[in-house]
């Protein structure tokens, strides 16, 4: 929780599928996995900034939007899947992390954010449209 920001991490699961077929995979303790350094290469893996000490991260209902509450936040985020799809098509990066992992920009990858009071966990929609969060501080 020293950092602003964690990562929303953005896979591309169908480029994921496609590597594991091909054996661009490592095993570790019996497992296939897609290294670091291919899931970058290979266009698998982005990171979107969220706020700090990401708990939920649930998908409305028609699958438009992500909700993410971050534990030391005040609001609920919500990402625009096809925001942050055009962004990776484009290469439009704000930077990328240590390891060389594509970096979104966060102002270009939101809907927008809902101010609802310390600590957001987890977003419910029910079937009227409407949103519930749970809350870690508040109530």
């Amino acid at each position: 929780s020293q950092n602003d920001m964690d990562y929303l991490h953005i896979l591309d699961w169908r480029k994921a599928e496609a590597l594991v077929e091909a054996g661009k995979t490592t095993t570790i303790a019996g497992m296939r996995v897609i290294p670091l350094d291919v899931a970058v290469a290979e266009g698998v893996l982005f990171f979107a900034p969220e706020p700090k000490s990401p708990h939920g991260c649930d998908v409305t209902p028609d699958g438009k939007y992500v909700v993410v509450g971050g534990k030391l936040d005040t609001h609920a985020t919500v990402f625009d899947f096809e925001k942050m799809k055009a962004l990776i098509a484009a290469g439009d990066f704000a930077g990328k992390d240590p390891y060389g992992v594509p970096i979104l920009d966060f102002q270009k990858s939101i809907k927008g954010q809902v101010e609802l009071g310390l600590g957001p966990l987890h977003t419910v929609f029910d079937d009227q449209g409407n949103a519930y969060t749970s809350m870690f501080v508040e109530s």
